[in-house]
């Protein structure tokens, strides 16, 4: 692990795409575009998972956010891929949907033991 100023940076950091800013002293990590392209793939990943894991239990979006304990507007913008979600948000959705939460990640078709608790 590489220790900086103002955080850690571990080596499997540099595989999303973050590196250390060559021209800042300020110890700062700089984003990458692989990082960004990464984070949104991830995002209309979710999106999409959550959307159809709700569907698939014939769930509104309030009957999701009741169940997850947050608010509906929260589960909108995470399946129009715009949320920062946290992972307690994310672990409650999981719940919710009796999901694994690798589940929530995975593409369809992928890792049959991340689609369900109960496959």
């Amino acid at each position: 692990m590489i220790v900086r100023k103002r955080g850690v940076v571990s080596p499997n950091m540099a595989n999303c795409g973050l590196h250390q800013a060559k021209d800042s002293g300020s110890g700062r990590l700089a984003i990458s575009e692989s990082f960004l392209q990464t984070q949104s793939q991830l995002r209309a990943t979710l999106a999409r998972r959550v959307k159809e894991r709700r569907h698939s239990s014939k769930m509104s979006q309030r009957d999701l956010a009741e169940r997850a304990g947050i608010r509906q507007a929260l589960v909108s913008q995470i399946e129009l891929g715009e949320a920062n979600v946290t992972l307690d948000s994310l672990l409650r959705i999981a719940i919710a949907l009796d999901v694994d939460l690798a589940g929530l990640f995975a593409a369809k078709g992928d890792d049959p033991r991340a689609g369900s608790k109960h496959s």
